[in-house]
This record gives structure tokens, sequence and C-alpha cells, in this order.
């Protein structure tokens, strides 16, 4: 008898470890559906309906690291008013740090905590806190100081990933003004390696860190040290019409190509000189130089290596050059100017003696105006060119940015 019994209650034992088992892998199977359905409404935008299926999976199965992760993306994701975003953002927090003491390891999770700073951050109660705020803060910010102890922790997870350091960037650029000197360069250096690991992201990354820091320096600290890298910076530059930064730049340009294309820029060198040189001889078949430039006395060199008369009208971007006496140690060269707009910007110019980089503005007048440069040198005949670097045409507004170039003079400061 105590036999029978004990073997229908192991039997019992059995068909109900059984059907836990079962149900254990029904509800598994349900929570992947439910996981695979998410998904799927996640990468079309359908954010509610995907919520409540990754909301589904936490609630079958509460241990898995994917379905915290998914829920927690989605609450990140959603627009609501600022009561309601913190109140997402502090179930955002839970569902990741849930996550990651299931899976320490994973970057991922680390990396959108430390988003989920950021955003708290955005949407801090106290005002003191808010981005919005313009005063610089003098105390420990709780926030970004965790957003960037979690970064640190991507990076002793996952040094060398690409998308974590490129992640890391763009979240953080729109703080910037609230960060410190060494969050700053701990920024920079994960979009230099960026930039480094794949040249093209520059365009993507030149945008994003011009738009959130206004600021030469940053642009040049994301930048590698090449040649190639350094081209693209220019390029941005020329793109964006930030020509107050093209002497600076192109001094680091010049160094690159001394150092990696010494051949070419030699070349470079000695086609400028040269055409200084055929100015040079094209006045002494003239009259003497005098101490000013006559708006008849500018010259153009065509494509053919032709010096001809130019009509200071520039409608595209060139050289024109003129013969001048200046006088020795320090002067005032004066040039008239005048440009038309287009998108709100002027003409830009830089100008050169002999082949040597004195200056460069935007000529910011539709009317003539007399615009002026120190300078100083050791006297006697020069070549002065000005170069208009930034022509542009918009064919549907019919805009079109020119330069026109009038009389230039050069007189003694004593």
């Amino acid at each position: 008898m105590y036999n029978a019994i004990k073997k229908i209650l192991s039997n019992a034992m059995l068909l109900l470890a059984f059907f836990c088992l079962l149900l254990s892998v029904i509800l598994q199977f349900t929570a992947d559906v439910s996981y695979r359905k998410a998904r799927e409404l996640d990468k079309l935008y359908r954010w509610k309906r995907a919520k409540e299926k990754y909301q589904l999976s936490v609630k079958l199965n509460p241990y898995n690291s994917l379905y915290l992760d998914g829920l927690g993306g989605i609450l990140l994701k959603q627009n609501t008013s600022d009561s309601n975003k913190s109140s997402l953002l502090k179930k955002a927090d839970t569902l990741y740090r849930k996550a990651l003491r299931l899976n320490p390891l994973y970057s991922e999770y680390w990396l959108r905590l430390g988003k989920v700073q950021l955003e708290k951050r955005k949407y801090a109660k106290n005002s003191s806190w808010k981005i919005s705020s313009s005063k610089k803060l003098n105390k420990k910010d709780p926030y970004l100081y965790e957003a960037m102890q979690y970064f640190q922790k991507v990076l002793e997870n996952d040094p060398f990933g690409f998308n974590t350091s490129y992640t890391i960037g763009s979240f953080s650029l729109p703080f910037w003004q609230f960060f410190n000197n060494s969050e700053k360069e701990f920024i920079s250096k994960r979009l230099n390696y960026c930039s480094s690991l794949k040249r093209k992201y520059n365009l993507s990354i030149y945008p994003l860190v011009w738009k959130h820091t206004k600021d030469f320096h940053v642009l040049k600290s994301v930048t590698p040290s090449n040649l190639k890298s350094n081209i693209l910076l220019y390029s941005f530059i020329d793109k964006n019409n930030l020509w107050q930064f093209r002497k600076e730049q192109k001094r680091i340009l010049d160094f690159f190509k001394q150092k990696e294309e010494p051949a070419q820029y030699e070349q470079e060198r000695s086609r400028k000189l040269k055409k200084i040189e055929m100015v040079n001889k094209n006045a002494g078949l003239s009259s003497p130089a005098e101490n000013y430039i006559s708006k008849n006395d500018w010259k153009s060199i065509t494509k053919d290596g032709v010096i001809v008369n130019d009509n200071c009208k520039m409608r595209s971007e060139r050289t024109i050059y003129g013969i001048i006496h200046i006088p020795a140690e320090k002067s005032l060269l004066k040039i008239q100017m005048r440009s038309s707009q287009a998108k709100g910007i002027y003409s830009y110019v830089f100008l050169e003696l002999d082949g040597k980089e004195i200056g460069g503005f935007f000529v910011n007048s539709l009317q003539w105006k007399e615009y002026s440069l120190r300078i100083n040198t050791t006297g006697g005949i020069k070549v002065l060119s000005i170069t208009f670097l930034n022509d542009f045409y918009d064919k549907k507004t019919g805009e079109d940015r020119n330069l026109y170039i009038g009389r230039a003079f050069v007189k003694n400061i004593k």
C-alpha cells in the first residue's frame, strides 16, 4: 500500500514538473513571439503597439535583458509632455539597471543608461539644471556626471567599438556647454577616433559639432592628424561659408601637404610663383608701378596662361592681380569693394602680396566701401592678388553672389 501511494505521488510530481516545464516553454515561446513582433512594430515607428508587445514580453519573462532593453528603448523614444517624459525616463532607468544586473558586460546597456541620464537632465524639474539654462554651473552636475561614468564603462567593455564611440559623441554634443574641460576632451577623442576609422563620417560629425559648439577648435580636435581628414574639414568650411577660419585651416593643410605630398605641394607653390612672375614681367612692359592700382589696372590670367585686363566684376571664383609699390615697414592698404548677397551671405576674399597671405574678410556692403589692411613689409614693387572664394547662384530665387573690385592704394603709417 505504501509503495503504491509513493508511486502515485512520484508520478504526480513528475506530471506536475512536466506541466511546469511545458508552461515555461509556452511562456518563453509567447514572450519571444511578442518580442519579435515588438521589434517589427518598432522599425515601423508604431511605438504605442510596440510598447504593448515589449511590456508583454517583460511580464512573461522579466529576466531576459533583451526584453528589458526593448521596452527601455521605446520609453526613450516616446514624445510626451515634460512631466510624463520624466516618469518614462525613471522607468527606462530602472529597466536598464535590471538589464545590466543580468548582463553587466554588454556595452549597449551602459550606453543607453548614459543616454537616459542625459535625457533626465533635459527634463529635470529643477530649473537650474534644465538644458535651456544660459548659465554655466559651478557645482558638479549629477546627471552629466553619471552619464560620463556610464560612458566610461562602455569603453571598458568595448574600447575599440566604432558605433559606441560615435553614439557617445552624438548623445553628448547637445549638452556640450554644460560639460567641464575633461569631459569635453573625452567626447572629442571619441569623435576623433570615429573619424580615424571611417573618414566619411566626418561629413556627419562636423555638422553636429558645429551645431552644438560653434567652436572651430572643437572641429579641429575631432579631426585626425592627416591630410585627407583636414581636406574634409576645409571642405566643410567652404560649404558652410565659415571663411573666418580659412587661414588657420589652410596653414594646417599646407603643413600636411608638405609632410605627406611634398612633390605636389612644391608644384602648387611653383605654379603660384610663376603667375606672380608673369604679372611682374607684364607690368615691366607698361608704366612704372605706383602706390595705387586703378580700377582699369587689374589683371587676370586665363586658363591658357595669358594675362588680360580684368573688368573687376567677379561673377565666379577666381583671382585678379595688380602691381603696386609698397613703402617699407608699416603701411595701410586700402581697397574699394562691394558685393551682392546670396542666402544672406556676402562675398569672401583673401589677399596676398607676392603669394603671401596678408588677410581675408567678408565684403559686407552692397555699396562701394573701403576695406583696410595693416601690413608690414620690406617695401618695393609687389604683386597684390585678390581671390574670390564663395561664388553662389540660386536658380530658384535668382540670388547671385558677385564681387566687384575698385581702386586700391597704400599709404605710410608713422
